[in-house]
């Protein structure tokens, strides 16, 4: 029985005649083909069938380590030619003409490896930003030298990717090992998820962020104990969104998450929503009914917006939570409360307590595991997965084709201050894909004005953009790229004028350019 699936994606942009001419040779020993007009000056023959020796041998120990492997191509034609390669390397491909997005996503893999053999720099960083929209928890390698990329954009993809280098053969045991063991570890793991918690999904939370890993790290850590738990921040940093993490990770996930917005429910009624009452309690009350306690039994109760529960209220939580037992409203009978309580709140509860609008025996009692949810302005790096995150999402519920951002607009969102977080981001999302008129790519100006506006070269964007835990001459690179980019920009692609106003010869910016796989400009030779 296999232990996981891998899906192996060839990024063929030119066609696979050429390649399939070199599958040929090497199975006959002798290198041959790849002299076709579209296949010429990609690779070397020599590089290609490196290349592909490399990925043969993939195939060969993934099957040993009872990996199924399927074969696909993307963005090529031909799938005579496919197959050929295929039949050449001795590897199982589908007789596809190519492979999208979609079709990966939804197929049932846990390892997607993407072969980047004709395929320019430019064009290697579009497909593998395409491939990294799969599913998250599919782990994703690459069979290419490690990037030199330094832009921002492109560091989710060094963080996504699993890179292999062909040319160094004497790592690849050793990397393919640790892939296929963290590949049969996440398909057990999930396969033991399934049958241990199969009532209550956990939620797909999207980061890259090191302060926002760090609260993962510690919610995963305290989320299968009873302790309660007191979630502060931002509103629209996703407060609910660990509390949902943390039942789904607790012993309690087969029973119900209930969630009380306190601050949504008049003081008058909050009581009864949390306990109950009994038939004849107060004026309404015309028969008995359960409260959110009852309603959470076994599992656990969320408390949201913990802040605006009124003074006399918050005795009887301190008492639910010293007792373990509460009573409904008009009844003398207690009932005991087996649920784990979770809170949270945008408010400072210290400066609560101090100003004597929130009990401070209740604050203690409340704050044993304390967790904060950075805002999305300081983990600027998240911005833009958030984006491809939300697009995915909108584009399935809103029937729409967006691709994603351009360069431009994804610097404009990450220079926001988003005072709304995510939930601003998203509603922002979903508002563009519904007003796209068909469009596969959103630009600047289809961001509200206030974004349009923002000049992203001031000392607080470069701090976002560029990665302060590089090394000098990563961040130098970084800048460079990013000062030609807005250049270019500014000047809509032409290279000349571009080269005139940074006071350099055109020659020395069309080297930079090809350095940093900028291509495709007017006025380059």
């Amino acid at each position: 029985m296999a232990h996981g699936r891998a899906s192996f994606v060839l990024g063929v942009q030119a066609g696979v005649d050429g390649i399939a001419g070199l599958c040929d040779g090497l199975r006959k020993g002798v290198p041959s083909g790849g002299n076709s007009a579209a296949f010429r000056g990609r690779r070397s023959d020599a590089e290609i069938l490196t290349v592909l020796g490399t990925i043969a041998h993939i195939d060969r120990c993934l099957r040993r380590e009872g990996i199924e492997v399927l074969w696909s191509a993307m963005g090529s034609t031909g799938s005579q030619d496919l197959l050929r390669i295929g039949a050449a390397l001795g590897l199982t491909l589908e007789a596809r003409e190519c492979v999208t997005v979609e079709d990966l996503q939804a197929r049932d893999m846990d390892l997607l490896v993407y072969v980047p053999l004709d395929v320019q720099p430019p064009r290697q960083v579009e497909q593998l930003a395409r491939l990294s929209m799969v599913a998250p928890r599919v782990r994703h390698a690459v069979v290419s030298e490690a990037p030199k990329w330094t832009q921002s954009q492109l560091m989710a993809l060094k963080e996504t990717w699993t890179w292999i280098d062909p040319k160094n053969p004497a790592k690849l045991a050793e990397q393919l090992g640790e892939v296929v063991r963290a590949t049969t570890g996440v398909l057990l793991e999930g396969q033991a998820r399934a049958e241990s918690r199969p009532d209550f999904p956990e939620p797909t939370i999207v980061t890259r962020s090191p302060a926002f890993k760090d609260v993962l790290t510690l919610v995963d850590a305290v989320a299968d104990t009873d302790s309660t738990i007191l979630i502060t921040g931002d509103s629209g940093t996703g407060k609910e969104l660990i509390a949902q993490r943390i039942h789904a990770r607790s012993h309690r996930r087969q029973a119900a998450l209930v969630a009380v917005n306190c601050g949504a429910i008049p003081a008058e009624l909050l009581e009864s929503e949390l306990f109950g009452h009994v038939k004849g309690a107060f004026t309404g009350a015309i028969s008995n009914r359960e409260g959110r306690f009852q309603a959470a039994e076994g599992g656990t109760l969320f408390l949201d917006e913990i802040g605006e529960m009124p003074p006399s209220l918050q005795v009887k939580l301190l008492r639910v939570l010293q007792s373990k037992q509460y009573e409904p409203v008009g009844s003398t009978k207690s009932r005991a409360a087996n649920v784990r309580i979770v809170t949270a709140t945008n408010r400072d509860l210290e400066e609560e307590v101090r100003c004597g609008r929130f009990r401070e025996d209740l604050y203690y009692r409340l704050n044993v595991i304390p967790v904060h949810i950075p805002r999305l302005r300081d983990r600027a790096e998240d911005v833009q997965l958030l984006v491809e995150h939300f697009v995915r999402r909108f584009n399935a519920e809103k029937s729409r084709r967006v691709t994603g951002v351009t360069r431009a607009a994804l610097r404009a969102l990450v220079a926001y201050e988003w005072p709304g977080n995510v939930r601003e981001l998203r509603n922002l999302v979903e508002r563009l894909l519904i007003m796209s008129g068909g469009r596969e790519t959103l630009k600047v100006a289809d961001l509200p004005e206030e974004m349009q506006s923002l000049k992203v070269s001031t000392a607080g964007s470069l701090q976002k953009i560029l990665d302060p835990q590089g090394e000098l001459r990563t961040i130098r690179a970084q800048f460079e790229r990013m000062i030609l980019e807005q250049r270019l920009e500014r000047f809509s692609g032409n290279v000349t004028r571009a080269a005139e106003s940074l006071g350099i010869e055109r020659a020395h910016l069309h080297r930079k350019l090809k350095h940093y796989g900028l291509t495709g400009y007017r006025g380059e030779s």
